[in-house]
């Protein structure tokens, strides 16, 4: 899964508020973080994930490469899960060349979509069936949101070698801790950032279903009283609503899930289970993280997803 380099390799991660890059250095076939940054952006400077003012994106891109020393590093980064279509579909067992091919003329063909010149990935997610067709999952993304992040980091004098997701990236965090040999037949995993979650659920080891809920900044931001309170509270609720509607929309077998593993913003994370128990009736646990990223200054729980992106490794 991990590729492993001969320097170092930085994730970073765009939100509306700010920006997120972790550092890795390779050592004896794990990792050591090198780096762990946190930079505010200027309120509307992205919104809803897109970015409205790029030279100030841009500008704080440049001031922390500056100041963290980090010229020209290769970097991967991840575009908002709200901006990400996941699919998941038959094909016929084609060569890879031909599949890509019909899957784009698909795509660009379709009216369906909810955003205009689609860049895509796939993966196949099992073997050729008497009928020669194959499940394969296809991740779909606006061409211009792409371009615009790319852009902005590559401005800042920085190498972009991969673009990744972030349920993606938090995935493979946990896949590079023990809990890889045990992990539950379906599951969710959640982030819970300062102004969104991200709910991504999995089961026999590949993504299925990929939600994002805004929550309301007037009551997440802003709010003196009772911030977190109301986070978790309206994460809640929609939490039990995504559940539902896939046990009963979407799940060809209908079963519950058995874990949510939680990671995100350090004063959301430490009460979380507390209001999700009266929702889910599975265990809630904290996502694991490898021993090479425990007992840090700041806790990793909220940079998982630069964590993530970093350990895909060397690009080539």
């Amino acid at each position: 899964m991990f590729r492993w380099s001969k320097s170092k390799i930085y994730g970073i991660q765009l939100l509306d508020y700010e920006i997120k890059c972790i550092g890795l250095q390779p050592a004896n076939k794990t990792w050591q973080i090198t780096d762990q940054i946190r930079m505010p952006l200027p309120l509307g400077t992205i919104m809803k994930g897109r970015i409205m003012n790029k030279e100030v994106v841009i500008q704080h891109l440049q001031r922390l490469v500056y100041e963290n020393h980090i010229a020209n590093s290769q970097v991967y980064i991840t575009i908002p899960t709200s901006n990400v279509l996941l699919r998941k579909t038959t094909y016929p067992a084609l060569p890879d060349k031909e599949l890509r091919n019909l899957i784009d003329v698909e795509l660009h063909g379709e009216d369906k979509l909810p955003f205009k010149n689609p860049v895509f990935d796939y993966v196949r997610i099992s073997a050729p069936n008497a009928d020669k067709m194959n499940d394969v999952l296809i991740f779909a993304s606006p061409e211009e949101l792409i371009s615009s992040y790319t852009h902005a980091v590559r401005s800042a004098d920085l190498k972009v070698i991969g673009v990744d997701i972030a349920p993606l990236a938090t995935y493979r965090v946990m896949t590079s801790t023990q809990l890889n040999d045990h992990a539950p037949l379906r599951f969710a995993m959640l982030n819970a950032e300062l102004d969104h979650a991200d709910i991504c659920i999995f089961e026999n080891g590949w993504p299925t279903f990929i939600r994002s809920v805004a929550l309301s900044s007037s009551n997440v931001m802003y709010s003196e009283n009772g911030a977190t309170e109301a986070y978790c509270r309206t994460l809640s609720i929609e939490l039990s609503r995504i559940l539902n509607f896939f046990k009963y929309t979407v799940s060809d077998n209908h079963e519950e899930l058995e874990v949510i593993y939680f990671t995100g913003h350090a004063e959301h994370v430490a009460v979380l289970p507390d209001f999700l128990k009266n929702m889910f009736h599975g265990e809630i646990i904290p996502m694991p993280v490898p021993e090479f990223a425990k007992n840090r200054p700041e806790s990793i729980s909220s940079f998982a997803v630069p964590l993530g992106l970093a350990m895909k490794g060397e690009g080539r």
